[in-house]
């Protein structure tokens, strides 16, 4: 199941972590922000509410995106 659930509307993309952020989901969510961030709707809020968790390897994902976008 992935980390992130996402919903259009507007002109941002709500994006909701939960769960767990580690080293093994952490490309998966990579790939989910840059498909987002490169859609209809380009500028993603990210919602960490609902994360239990987050490693280094979570942290570089997020801020891997950034950077790309």
């Amino acid at each position: 199941m992935s980390p992130l659930t996402a919903h259009g509307r507007g002109t941002a993309t709500p994006a909701n972590l939960h769960k767990k952020i580690d080293i093994l989901t952490a490309p998966e969510l990579t790939s989910a922000l840059l498909l987002l961030v490169d859609g209809p709707a380009p500028d993603v809020l990210v919602d960490l509410r609902n994360l239990d968790f987050i490693d280094g390897a979570g942290l570089t994902a997020l801020a891997t995106v950034q950077l790309l976008r």
